[in-house]
């Protein structure tokens, strides 16, 4: 009977780390390879998990605006390095070095964020966190 139960448990185990790892892969959704960097005004923050969600609106040549919805880290660890909901405001002109979106150009994954003389970094790159 415990060998049921053990073998069950290494079971479960295993398809939750699938799961995980699936939910976890920037390459089905994102261009890794290539980064994009867009200027626009800062319209909402959505601070929730398992990510939080900026979203950007950007004007082209001829004055269009263009919402541009992006993803970056967990609330949990945009904390953990140093960005504070109110660090950026609403309305704010922001700067942001993305990953595009394979399927739709007006999503991306964030590397960098630039905003008030400041820059903050996605967690993975060299330095991450809010810099001066």
């Amino acid at each position: 009977m415990n060998l049921r139960k053990l073998c069950f448990g290494v079971m479960l185990c295993g398809l939750a780390s699938v799961a995980v790892s699936a939910h976890h892969s920037n390459a089905s959704y994102y261009d890794t390879v290539k980064t994009v960097t867009i200027t626009g005004t800062l319209k909402k923050v959505e601070w929730r998990s398992p990510h939080v969600f900026f979203s950007v609106d950007v004007k082209d040549a001829n004055g269009a605006v263009t919402t541009y919805g992006l993803e970056h880290a967990s609330p949990q660890s945009l904390y953990r390095a140093g960005f504070r909901k109110d660090d950026v405001a609403i309305g704010s002109v922001v700067e942001v070095d993305i990953m595009p979106g394979l399927r739709d150009h007006t999503t991306g994954r964030m590397r960098v964020m630039r905003f008030n003389g400041k820059k903050f970094f996605e967690m993975g790159l060299d330095r991450p966190g809010l810099t001066e």
